[in-house]
């Protein structure tokens, strides 16, 4: 469950201060473009807004229990925000830009203190989500969020077989909908993101509250 006694207000002047010098929006070059093209990687880049996030996170009840996992994570900012504004003590973020990656990790000495003494704990690693080495990580996650907006169908199809190994995932939000996912369709949910309203799938293995 969510804190009652996090100040949302507060969290949010946080995280604008914590992620003031990264910056999520790159430009690549062709050569990289390419590159991660032909591996099934997406470099496009937005933000979900946090109090939308908090919002979402109340519906499923996330708590102390989950491991929160973000496919394509980039700058790390939703596992933050979910650290910061929720019970939930772990999260994961696996992004596959090298140079993202570098950027995330940047924020990492500056919440070692609140993570240490909230007992919490914040992984982010670099790497392809798909790539059988990082199925282990996966595995741990109870709750998956994929801001699959610019995600092809042929990658989201893999990114269900991934999933679908994965017995302790109870829910997964995605932007676009994620066909064949063994997980059932819950219902939908509008997230408010840096570049739009969007409507996105939730799925979960129990009927969740309004």
């Amino acid at each position: 469950m969510i804190k009652n006694t996090v100040n949302h207000e507060i969290v949010q002047g946080y995280l604008d201060n914590l992620y003031q010098d990264v910056n999520g929006y790159l430009k690549y070059t062709p050569e990289e473009k390419n590159h991660y093209t032909n591996n099934d990687v997406c470099i496009t880049y937005g933000e979900v807004l946090y109090l939308s996030l908090i919002a979402f996170a109340k519906q499923i009840q996330l708590g102390p229990q989950d491991v929160f996992l973000d496919l394509g994570s980039g700058l790390g900012k939703i596992c933050s925000s979910i650290l910061l504004g929720t019970s939930c003590r772990q999260a994961i973020g696996i992004e596959a830009s090298g140079r993202l990656h570098e950027q995330a990790i940047k924020i990492l000495p500056k919440v070692v203190s609140f993570l240490v003494a909230e007992h919490k704990k914040l992984n982010l690693i670099q790497g392809n989500f798909l790539a059988p080495e990082l199925l282990p990580e996966i595995k741990h996650a109870t709750v998956v969020f994929i801001n699959s907006t610019a995600f092809t169908y042929d990658l989201l199809d893999k990114i269900a077989v991934v999933l679908n190994q994965c017995p302790n995932i109870r829910a997964v939000l995605s932007f676009k909908p994620l066909a064949n996912l063994t997980l059932p369709f819950n219902k939908t949910v509008i997230l408010e993101a840096s570049w739009d309203s969007i409507l996105s799938r939730l799925y979960a293995r129990k009927t969740l509250p309004d």
